[in-house]
């Protein structure tokens, strides 16, 4: 019986002392909760997910992404962790709802997310920078812009912030955040709307950043960007080698399960197709003494429709935003016999579409359009008003230009050698080699061009229609901005809805404009 209170008492006590321990233990320790959102390209209403991993299922939709970000705000209180929002940015424009509001749906319905702040993308341009400035005024979250600066006078616009000092506990320890707006938003965006605004360079501020960050004493430092984690080694191995702690960016491939390491910084990913289907949560443990981390845990948040109660106040404001637009947005333009589909690397129906009525718009020899411009497909069936807005929400306008037969040569292998995005063609068809265009962008690419059904002549004149966004150099095709204009023939957008009111019934097809070779 003795024997047998010995060892309860012992059980006890080192039970007892393992508790106490533990708590000790515990109380060296900070957690913070850090939430990744962003690439909402304006969608506040629920739809069916095209791509994976949520194929056919109804995804994202605002009331349902402010929910689910309060449920995991209130599990990281719980818990006792501090909790941050982090937005990627690429948010405000984007569809139809979006481009009629100017952006006032995006903005009225992220002011509930409690956004902790939101990197400048350049997709915020699409509309204007006055719209932009306008909407910045509007939200109750910073605007994150570091190397942003107006180029008259090299100063940082009112309506951003460089950076901010996050606060983790009572005790003096915080957490510096900077945010990079992607360094080709120069080339990205229609000239216009980026006519007052100069770039930084990169090395310049996140010098400036650091030093801010120590002055403010903060321990652990985070660079919100739009990086592509595979291809945008550049901008990563200066954050890596300046010693950031965490770095924010974007995965494209879907295959980084939120997080992975890059020395000794930490690479966070949100889906680079995110549109409010998906989150990223990372939890970051501390230790008190040293402020340092010691441990992360990342896990991707899916917002399911048929998991989550959307938020009451949230879809108040969807619905009544729904409720002025739909008379205009659900009105039916025409139908289509096929899905119109627009992926990235290859020809398209509905890039055939679009190209073809550009160039019976222009009466051109050949007509090229970017991937890019393309945000949306469209399912077979009636089309509507609002599914044009959402599929081509860019305010480009259809001109013609005329280009050098050299030079529309040399436009049409670099597009051949792009990673993504081939242009989309009319009056012409073009074949490359896949395997040099994997090469680097100083290989030979293209196999063969034909306009007309004739081999192109690079001492001949053409006629082209392509939109103003290209004409006027960007996107990757610095060629064409010297080129002669020689008419303009309006919106893009509302001549193309034009030509299907016309046609009714719509059956593009692919046709072997853009052949695909591997030479070995």
């Amino acid at each position: 019986m003795k024997k047998l209170f010995k060892s309860i008492f012992y059980f006890v006590f080192v039970m007892f002392f393992i508790i106490v321990y533990s708590f000790f233990d515990m109380a060296k320790t900070t957690r913070a909760t850090f939430v990744i959102s962003g690439i909402l390209q304006g969608n506040i209403v629920s739809y069916k997910a095209s791509g994976e991993p949520y194929r056919g299922a109804m995804v994202g939709g605002m009331p349902f992404l402010v929910s689910k970000i309060s449920e995991l705000k209130k599990k990281a209180q719980k818990s006792r962790s501090a909790f941050y929002l982090l937005d990627c940015g690429d948010d405000f424009p984007g569809t139809a709802h979006s481009y009629y509001s100017q952006c006032r749906a995006v903005v009225d319905t992220m002011n509930l997310m409690g956004v902790t702040a939101m990197l400048l993308g350049n997709r915020e341009l699409d509309y204007g920078f006055e719209v932009l400035k306008a909407r910045a005024r509007d939200a109750n979250f910073p605007i994150l812009a570091a190397n942003v600066r107006n180029k008259n006078d090299g100063a940082p616009f009112a309506e951003f912030q460089d950076s901010l000092i996050l606060p983790v506990d009572d005790a003096g320890f915080k957490i510096a955040v900077l945010g990079i707006t992607p360094p080709e938003t120069l080339t990205d965006s229609t000239i216009k709307n980026v006519s007052e605004l100069a770039l930084m360079g990169e090395t310049e501020t996140v010098e400036i950043f650091k030093r801010k960050a120590s002055k403010e004493g903060a321990s652990f430092t985070v660079a919100l960007t739009q990086l592509d984690f595979e291809k945008d080694r550049q901008l990563l191995e200066l954050l890596v080698k300046s010693g950031i702690d965490m770095v924010i960016g974007l995965d494209f491939t879907n295959q980084m399960n939120g997080i992975k390491k890059s020395g000794d910084t930490v690479l966070v990913a949100l889906n680079g197709f995110a549109k409010g289907a998906q989150l990223t949560k990372v939890d970051v443990f501390f230790d008190t003494r040293t402020r340092r981390p010691f441990d992360f845990c990342a896990e991707v948040v899916p917002v399911a429709v048929n998991q989550i109660e959307p938020d009451g106040d949230c879809a108040k404001i969807v619905s009544d935003y729904l409720r002025k637009l739909d008379a205009i947005m659900n009105q039916v333009i025409a139908v289509s016999e096929v899905d119109l589909k627009r992926p990235f690397n290859e020809e398209t129906n509905f890039g055939n579409l679009i190209a073809d009525y550009m160039r019976k718009a222009a009466s051109a020899e050949v007509a090229i359009q970017n991937a890019g411009s393309f945000r949306a497909d469209i399912d077979s069936g009636d089309v509507t008003v609002g599914d044009f807005y959402n599929a081509l929400p860019f305010d480009n306008d259809i001109v013609s230009i005329e280009v050098a037969g050299d030079v529309l040569y040399d436009v049409i292998n670099a597009t051949c050698r792009r990673e993504r995005g081939l242009l989309q063609i009319s009056g012409a068809s073009y074949s490359y080699d896949a395997n040099a265009a994997q090469s680097g962008h100083t290989a030979e690419a293209l196999l063969s061009f034909s306009i007309g059904g004739a081999e192109i002549r690079k001492d001949k004149k053409y006629i082209v229609a392509t939109n103003s966004f290209l004409a006027s150099g960007q996107g990757g095709y610095p060629q064409l901005k010297n080129c002669r204009l020689v008419g303009s023939f309006g919106n893009l957008r509302e001549s193309a809805m034009m030509h299907i009111r016309e046609d009714k019934i719509l059956k593009p097809s692919i046709e072997g404009r853009i052949t695909r070779v591997s030479k070995p």
